[in-house]
Formats: C-alpha cells, structure tokens, sequence
C-alpha cells in the first residue's frame, strides 16, 4: 500500500470493508486475578482449546490494555490498525472514502475469538 500513498497521481479513492476486519488476527486479554492474561491456543491430542497463558508473552508485554482500563476482556489488532491508518493517509491524499460494516454488539461483551 506504500506505493499507492507515496505516487504522485491523484485518484479518488474508496474503500469498503465489509467484516473484513473479523478476519485479521486479534490478540485477546482476559482479567484473572486482577492482572491481564492471553489467551493462547492449545492442543489436548488431536483438539485445539482457548487456555489463558500462565505468564506474560511477548503480545501482551506490548499489546496489553491500556493503564486504566476496567474491562474483564479486552482485544486488539495491531493488523487492523495499520491498514485502517493507512487507508486513512489514502484517502486523506487523494479524497474519497471509507465505509467500513462490521455486525456485533455494541458495548463490552464476552470476547470476539472462536477456535
């Protein structure tokens, strides 16, 4: 996408997203004993199950939630960010815009990750 921001031609620009962020990765945290916890993927035999992790990992050293935050489970997608950003920058050089639908409940909820 840096070639697009960065040519000189000026087109307009749209850009329509229709659940496409649900299916970019996503690093989820749930509350237990007052501090945040991954949630990993693990394998029992030939099954795969969501397991909080026992210690910190590298997402949640980085991607945790944020200093106040009072939520029991929180999400977020470095991925999501940065194309939407740069969509942004896109749209901002060129005029146009972005329509972005996404279907779910408004609010906090009970997590947005199935295996």
């Amino acid at each position: 996408m840096d070639e697009l921001i960065n040519q000189d031609e000026i087109t307009p620009t749209y850009v329509i997203a229709h659940e496409f962020f649900d299916a970019l990765p996503v690093h989820s945290f749930v509350k237990k004993d007052d501090k945040y916890r991954e949630v990993i993927v693990t394998a029992e035999g030939e099954e795969l199950k969501l397991a909080l992790a026992t210690g910190d990992t590298a997402a949640s050293k980085v991607f945790g939630p944020p200093e106040g935050f009072t939520q029991n489970i929180y999400e977020v997608s470095p991925e999501s960010r940065l194309l939407m950003r740069t969509a942004a920058e896109l749209v901002k050089k060129n005029q146009g815009g972005i329509l972005v639908i996404d279907y779910g409940k408004w609010g906090p909820g009970d997590g947005t990750i199935r295996v």
